[in-house]
């Protein structure tokens, strides 16, 4: 049985969900495996702070992995948590809960996050110690390359430097319009400003990709 998430969600024309026919179709009693590939689809279970919003799919993850308590779970994908609250729904890793030392995962999560990366790097270690976490890789064997430098030409050098000196004049025109407009708000301001420094990045590595081009 193949099911995207998308699909878990959804309800049909008499009201009955997509998960529900999945929880029925397995039976209370089933012990087989439920393999949730490309599972960071549910990391927004536990809201970041300030939203009280958690993610539909990450719901429904969670209650089908409760419907069925005899399943055995796997979590597959590559960006699985890339920070603490997105392990919220792997409630089968047995971190927290009856048996352990957390009561819920709030209580894991703020002990994980007050003592920051070093205490994600435990919890690998400990995960991959009891058997519950395995990371392959791509083989590298046979594997070559070659570095070709590409010279740059004169003309390639001018637009670099008319590039640099259209961002330098558009940084400081951007400074100006929010100190007219006394921008109050720290978060917007914050965002703004990421916004910018994203959109010069992505530019100048286009350029710098463009003039490999003719190579």
């Amino acid at each position: 049985m193949f099911a995207t998430y998308a699909s878990l969600v959804g309800k049909s024309k008499t009201g009955e969900s997509r998960l529900q026919q999945l929880i029925e179709w397995f039976g209370e009693k089933y012990d087989g495996c439920i393999i949730f590939d490309e599972c960071h689809r549910a990391k927004n279970l536990c809201p970041k702070s300030g939203s009280n919003a958690s993610s539909m799919i990450g719901k429904c993850v969670v209650e089908l992995q409760r419907a069925l308590p005899n399943a055995r779970i796997v979590y597959a994908s590559a960006t699985g948590a890339t920070e603490p609250r997105n392990m919220a729904y792997m409630e089968r890793l047995g971190l927290w809960g009856r048996g352990t030392v957390f009561s819920d995962f709030a209580a894991f999560l703020d002990i994980v996050n007050k003592r920051g990366m070093g205490a994600m790097e435990l919890v690998a270690m400990d995960m991959k110690r009891c058997g519950l976490y395995i990371a392959r890789q791509l083989s590298f064997y046979g594997v070559d390359f070659n570095v070709h430098e590409v010279p740059l030409t004169l003309e390639y050098k001018k637009i670099y430097d008319e590039a640099v000196a259209f961002w330098t004049e558009l940084q400081a025109q951007f400074t100006r319009a929010f100190e007219l407009l006394a921008a109050q708000n720290k978060k917007s301001y914050k965002n703004a400003w990421t916004h910018f420094y994203s959109a010069s990045q992505r530019f100048f590595k286009h350029l710098c990709i463009a003039v490999k081009v003719s190579s």
